[in-house]
């Protein structure tokens, strides 16, 4: 399906085009990636950028821009080390997970120099899977800072990626897919502690929190933002974790893109019906 440039809001046709993009854009092949997604010729409006694991394309049709950030197959290499540390950065508010912020550093220059100026009457569309959710996020959130707004981020499977700060100053319209029991949108961790008094503000610049509309997809299809299906299936990621118990290969299957695709072709395909 095309992409809906006139939706108002949140749109499942949308959504699972989106997530077609943030899939295609694991291809390195621009013209295999305009074929997928039927964007029209010439296949070089279509530009890959690869560098320190990141990797992106824009396509600039008539009508809309799309900027879509592939995953990694290491995205634990991502959370350890100095890499989850908080950082102020000028581009954005609050603090940053660091090595989102500089993997985002590392190709944005190509971005800019293949994003139209003005857009005009061109709407601009982010997404991205896993990795690339927590970049698309970035993005958009620089791209405010400098007066470009995006018309709608979809994120797909993305780890959180800034502070409490970073939550509130945050304003381009988003939604956030978690497929069930998959594991990577709960790290990095979240800080709840409260009630500590000069302790609280501690905590809260070095808390991760996710930004956007939660679009949760149990196993009966879309949930939204059911708040008691999300904090059940929290619960047992959490105790997994801590225990190894069985929803282990879950936590992993459930995270990858053929399962997002499936999962939203099934909520589409309850909607139509």
């Amino acid at each position: 399906m095309p992409l809906n440039t006139q939706a108002p809001g949140f749109d499942i046709g949308n959504s699972l085009y989106l997530m077609q993009a943030s899939a295609a854009a694991y291809g390195s092949d621009p013209a295999a990636i305009a074929a997928t997604l039927g964007l029209p010729a010439p296949v070089v409006a279509v530009s890959d950028f690869k560098a320190n694991g990141v990797w992106c394309f824009v396509s600039v049709t008539d009508s809309f821009v799309l900027l879509a950030f592939r995953g990694t197959d290491n995205l634990p290499g991502w959370m350890t080390d100095g890499n989850a540390i908080q950082v102020s950065r000028p581009q954005y508010p609050g603090k940053v997970h660091q090595g989102f912020a500089d993997g985002l550093d590392s190709v944005w220059a190509d971005i800019d120099r293949a994003l139209p100026k003005p857009l005009g009457a061109r709407s601009l569309w982010i997404t991205g899977h896993s990795l690339g959710g927590a970049l698309a996020t970035l993005a958009a959130a620089r791209l405010s800072q400098s007066g470009t707004m995006a018309k709608a981020v979809y994120t797909y499977g993305s780890p959180r990626v800034g502070n409490i700060a970073f939550f509130q100053g945050y304003a381009t319209p988003t939604y956030r897919f978690v497929n069930n029991m998959d594991v990577v949108p709960h790290v990095p961790p979240e800080v709840t502690l409260k009630g500590l008094g000069v302790l609280d503000t501690f905590f809260s610049q070095i808390t991760y929190k996710h930004v956007g509309t939660l679009e949760f997809l149990d196993r009966d299809g879309l949930s939204g933002q059911a708040e008691a299906d999300w904090d059940a299936t929290k619960g047992e990621v959490f105790k997994a974790l801590m225990f190894k118990g069985s929803p282990l290969p879950e936590m992993v299957s459930d995270h990858l893109s053929a399962s997002y695709i499936s999962a939203i072709q099934g909520v589409q395909n309850k909607v139509a019906v």
